[in-house]
């Protein structure tokens, strides 16, 4: 999926260095410590989403919170912490 911009619902920002959280980012390119390539399949778009959410489904710590199509997919992963925390995937 392309991202436009930050006027974009898919847009995502970038790690930030001064945060203490932890993060990797597809977009971090000029900071190699922060950056994962982006994943690729030579399945179709609808294969590959079936089987992500599958993945999700199966792991009682994260749920689907929104979904448009085939190519976007925010899901909430609870930490098992102290503090409860939750990840944004």
């Amino acid at each position: 999926a392309s991202m436009v911009g930050p006027e974009s619902s898919y847009y995502i920002k970038k790690c930030d260095t001064a945060s203490k959280s932890s993060c990797v980012s597809t977009a971090n390119v000029r900071q190699l410590d922060l950056y994962l390539p982006p994943w690729t399949s030579d399945k179709s778009a609808d294969e590959v989403m079936s089987r992500l959410k599958g993945a999700i489904v199966a792991d009682s710590a994260c749920q689907i919170v929104k979904q448009e199509g085939n190519l976007y997919l925010k899901v909430e992963a609870k930490r098992n912490d102290l503090f409860s925390s939750v990840d944004e995937l």
